[in-house]
């Protein structure tokens, strides 16, 4: 299987995509193998000509491209410290089709409209409002989990923190910055992270069930493998009034 333009742009229009979207990708690698190319770099290539095509001129594509370079004797430099959260997100970066942020925990990789105003937000709080997560909910951006699920969307701690969930708590942790004019700054980040002494794993079921009975969570297959996609302003909605309910109900502790 190889998958072509046309069966890219079906994929798009059954998670609700349309033109001049902002379209936020958590994925995997894996997914871009199905594409038409003849070598890995060829079939990401192609991947993104398609999306780009397809959202238009007025559309963005953000990738995460994290990277946690915090509380190290670690600079983080946007043109070259590599992601850490997979082979999609370093693919993409690579590409150098879009900027990157100077967020030397949550950085993304930002390509089209609305790129100059996210390379701008703020990351002193690393889910505050005005953060790259406030913008996703601000703007209610379009999130994509291809070939991923739910336990992806790190913009659910934006939630948690927003909720002030009790297995959660702030942190601020140094950073060391080359910025564009290749000087090194020193940050103080505000991070809402695990508690130390708290052992628990995650449970999204009760989260995508809620997405699923009000209709707020998209399905497509990508080849032969599942896709979502949903809007930040529904998933935030959804979540928080479980989250209310019930604070620890996103989690199982061990």
């Amino acid at each position: 299987m190889h998958l072509d333009k046309k069966q890219i742009f079906h994929f798009l229009k059954k998670l609700k995509i349309k033109k001049s979207d902002t379209v936020f990708f958590h994925g995997n690698s894996m997914a871009l193998f199905q594409v038409k190319g003849e070598n890995p770099k060829k079939k990401t290539d192609f991947f993104w000509k398609c999306v780009i095509e397809f959202i238009g001129k007025k559309g963005t594509i953000i990738v995460p491209s994290f990277t946690y370079s915090v509380n190290t004797q670690k600079i983080f430099d946007a043109k070259k410290t590599k992601s850490k959260i997979g082979q999609f997100s370093e693919d993409f970066r690579k590409t150098n089709l879009g900027e990157r942020t100077n967020d030397p925990i949550f950085s993304v990789c930002v390509y089209g409209r609305e790129k100059i105003k996210i390379k701008k937000l703020s990351f002193d709080n690393s889910f505050g409002k005005n953060s790259i997560f406030g913008y996703l909910h601000s703007h209610n951006v379009k999130l994509i989990c291809l070939g991923c699920g739910i336990e992806a969307v790190t913009f659910l701690h934006y939630i948690e923190q927003f909720i002030n969930v009790p297995y959660r708590n702030f942190k601020v942790f140094d950073a060391k910055i080359l910025n564009e004019k290749k000087k090194i700054i020193k940050k103080k980040i505000k991070f809402f992270c695990r508690l130390d002494n708290k052992k628990y794993k995650y449970n999204h079921d009760i989260l995508k069930k809620a997405m699923i009975k009000k209709q707020k969570l998209y399905f497509s297959n990508f080849g032969r493998i599942k896709s979502y996609s949903f809007n930040a302003k529904s998933f935030f909605l959804i979540c928080k009034s479980i989250l209310k309910n019930d604070n620890k109900i996103l989690i199982d502790e061990i």
